[in-house]
């Protein structure tokens, strides 16, 4: 209705002018009814974003919460947003591939949407944690979702005052579990979290753990091996970026691909690679491991060997062209956008 919907521009003016004034709790909230093909859905919903580029007036983004124990295309919650935060096609693209590599990926899919009458254009439609719905949708057991989390970071990266990767507000951050997923009602789900909680600040702190038997170290290292050979470096070297699914079979942590990149700009091999990199919190503690590198090698090897970027081009290439087409015919999107690549035609002739 129209006073939720002022409500809700309220927020986003807000976050607009001054993104660190964005709240992100309960009342930040309002009421609506989402129509996809499927029918008419009672949901929540509130704009999102850390940061001002969330909030313009072409395409601003949302979070939406599906109620009354529904899904929409299988998620109880999810973003919407332009396919510009999310390097334009790139997410897609490396969505599908790790899903084919069997790492956790989210359900990523390009929609038309309309608020409130008004067509904003293409869309991206992102899958955020869940851990029944994405962990099941990834084939693994129940188990908890958890992430670094520092508001003192936050608060210097929205106020700018944050120059690079900071090891200070790394081991001063919590580890909490992404919005606690009924993990303190359900006593099994509890005890997976505190054994989870446990291991991962054994990780931290301790300075001569065994990796190996608190990280998946395989899924791990194909898992960067692929975000360096595609160069999405965005999500992978960041240590707040992380969300991590401990797996109570294998007692392991696994990495949740997620906000990967920008944009690709550099070709492999010309980019920095992830273990020539040193002093990045959380992630240096693994790229150090002697079992690590030499997996990660071998993935790295084998993407290169099979000339993976070109096989997946072209695997993709139908739904690739369509949306090509669909974004440069948008111009709530296109002109943002247009100076970064892989929506001109030609990049899809390039090979490594």
């Amino acid at each position: 209705n129209f006073k939720n919907y002022k409500k809700l521009e309220f927020h986003r003016q807000k976050a607009r002018s001054s993104p660190q004034l964005l709240t992100t709790d309960s009342s930040s909230y309002v009421s609506g009814v989402l129509e996809n093909n499927n029918g008419m859905h009672r949901v929540d919903l509130r704009v999102k974003g850390k940061f001002g580029d969330h909030h313009n007036s072409l395409q601003p983004s949302f979070r939406i919460k599906v109620k009354d124990g529904k899904t929409i295309q299988g998620m109880k919650n999810f973003a919407l947003q332009s396919p510009g935060r999310r390097g334009l096609l790139l997410e897609w693209i490396l969505h599908k591939v790790f899903k084919e590599k069997d790492i956790i990926s989210l359900r990523y899919n390009f929609v038309n949407f309309f608020l409130n009458g008004e067509n904003l254009g293409i869309y991206v439609l992102e899958e955020h944690f869940d851990n029944e719905t994405l962990i099941e949708n990834n084939k693994r057991r129940k188990g908890p979702i958890i992430k670094f989390f520092d508001e003192g970071w936050l608060k210097k990266i929205r106020y700018g005052f944050f120059g690079g990767w900071d090891n200070e507000s790394y081991y001063k951050s919590q580890v909490k579990p992404y919005k606690n997923q009924g993990i303190f009602i359900d006593s099994t789900q509890f005890a997976n979290f505190e054994y989870a909680f446990n291991k991962l600040q054994d990780f931290r702190t301790n300075g001569h753990v065994d990796i190996d038997q608190i990280i998946n170290i395989k899924i791990f290292a194909k898992y960067l091996a692929i975000n360096d050979y595609f160069g999405a470096i965005h999500g992978s070297r960041d240590w707040s970026d992380y969300r991590l699914y401990y797996n109570p079979i294998t007692t392991l942590f696994e990495p949740i691909a997620y906000d990967l990149t920008d944009y690709w700009t550099n070709k492999f091999p010309d980019r920095e690679l992830i273990i020539e990199k040193e002093n990045l919190p959380f992630l240096s503690k693994i790229t150090s491991n002697h079992l690590f590198q030499k997996n990660y090698i071998f993935e790295l090897s084998e993407l290169v060997r099979t000339n993976f970027f070109r096989k997946t081009i072209r695997k993709y290439s139908n739904e690739i062209g369509l949306y090509v087409e669909l974004i440069m015919n948008d111009n709530r999107i296109y002109p943002q956008f247009k100076k970064y690549p892989f929506v001109e035609s030609d990049i899809l002739d390039t090979t490594y």
